[in-house]
């Protein structure tokens, strides 16, 4: 099981929630939830947001967490045996940075010893510290991030070098790869972080590409690899989804492009940073973007059409929306797979396309148990009024989810709070729903 520790955004409190979320594909994704629907949640953390699908989470924790507390002068960073996300950097909650007050009665004790003094140092004598801070970590087999911290960010060429060293102890190199992510990015550091992008160690490799998108254009020389490594299936998927952020964030010319091949990946993580991206380029290029969209609808990957019909819903025109209703309708075009169709269904939930409505109405009738829910929970959405004597049909559904779905629209469109009691609604509907919602109200 792969764990994806995503850091809280810049300025949490010492003290703040750390949500715990479960994949079907295995992979852990550590941040802060900020928004929940029925269907998606949104985690938060220093780079921005991802948007999650609750048909891919197996299960969602909610659980203290409190930040380590940091050295005198550096940031402060969780511990090095969990991979991490990029906190350091201009957005990074650093001690005595500009807008902070940090009183001397509330800084942690310094945990370097004197001799660390934050103020720079020639880099022969940082060497020669580095070097036996190595020494005594190999000694004792280990090493917290706090201590290489200290060094300052005059340091970070230096650890980066280090750290291709194969033979410190693993435990070591993880603590100083969290160090350099959370120190300022260095430009100088840029070649060696290119080759630890090929580091077997998932965290070395993680936190190299968090610090190259750190040092975003000053590292467009990073981008061959960063964009070699994201589509290398082959890789760690945590991996994989940090080298893609850091491709777009130094500006690689393909960002989009990459992006949109890789909506098609088993995980999850990996899909969403990709969708982040191809929203953030849609402006500049619209037309290809749909079209692109358009293309992988009659690809030959399920999961791909899923994507791309997801956010053609969302980012597309007229015509796009012609090609959803395509997908859910019976006929030629009608998508094989229940998930392109579940996904389709989803991504009308906002459209005025004048037969969008008779589409989802028909989907309320697909074989599949999870499309006919996911039609009524948009019905209920979009408020359709001539939905009510469909949906409540739908209460007497074999699927239970489907009838607890349609339960939930026909409250959403009516007001009344009936839930699944089937007696409850045909009183309703006899005495007044009729009027107010049958055919001719």
């Amino acid at each position: 099981m792969l764990l994806v520790s995503l850091a809280l955004g810049a300025g949490a409190p010492a003290t703040a929630r750390a949500d715990v979320v479960t994949l079907d594909s295995d992979e852990v994704i550590e941040g802060r939830i900020v928004e929940e629907s029925p269907t998606e949640i949104t985690i938060e953390f220093d780079s921005g947001r991802v948007v999650l699908r609750r048909s891919q989470i197996r299960t969602i924790e909610r659980r203290p967490w409190r930040a380590a507390p940091p050295a005198a002068g550096a940031a402060a960073g969780p511990s090095p045996s969990a991979p991490r996300s990029p906190a350091g950097g201009a957005d990074a909650p650093a001690a005595g940075r500009a807008g902070e007050a940090v009183s001397p009665a509330s800084a942690a004790p310094p945990t370097a010893p004197a001799a660390l003094a934050p103020e720079p140092a020639p880099q022969a004598a940082l060497a020669a510290r580095l070097q036996q801070l190595l020494e005594q970590a190999r000694a004792a087999a280990g090493a917290s991030e706090e201590v290489f911290t200290a060094l300052g960010p005059e340091a970070v060429p230096l650890l980066a070098e280090r750290l291709r060293d194969r033979s410190l102890p693993e435990q070591v190199r993880e603590a100083m790869a969290v160090a350099l992510q959370q120190l300022d990015p260095h430009p100088a550091a840029v070649p060696a972080l290119v080759v630890l992008l090929h580091d077997s160690n998932p965290i070395v490799a993680l936190n190299a590409a968090w610090s190259l998108g750190a040092l975003a254009d000053q590292a467009i020389e990073a981008a061959p690899t960063l964009r070699s490594v994201a589509l290398d299936g082959t890789r760690p998927a945590m991996v994989r989804a940090a080298a893609l952020y850091a491709y777009d964030a130094v500006g690689g010319a393909q960002a989009r492009e990459t992006a949109l091949a890789l909506l098609g990946e088993p995980s999850e993580l990996i899909r969403a940073r990709a969708r982040q991206i191809v929203r953030a380029h849609f402006a500049a290029r619209a037309a290809a973007t749909l079209q692109e969209l358009t293309r992988q609808l009659d690809g030959p990957e399920a999961t791909a059409r899923a994507e791309a019909a997801l956010l053609l819903g969302e980012l597309g025109d007229t015509y796009s929306h012609t090609r959803l209703i395509g997908l859910i309708r019976p006929g030629s075009r009608r998508d094989p797979s229940p998930r392109v169709r579940l996904e389709a269904v989803r991504a009308l939930r906002a459209s005025a396309h004048p037969e969008a409505l008779a589409a989802l109405l028909g989907a309320l009738e697909d074989e599949d148990a999870a499309v006919r829910a996911m039609a009524a929970l948009v019905l209920g959405r979009r408020q359709s009024r001539a939905a009510v004597a469909p949906l409540l049909r739908k209460l007497y559904d074999i699927d239970p989810a489907v009838r607890r779905a349609a339960a939930r629209a026909l409250e959403q469109i009516t007001g009344q709070r009936h839930g699944t009691a089937i007696d409850r609604w045909r009183r309703w509907w006899e005495s007044e729903g009729k009027r107010r919602f049958g055919e001719g109200s």
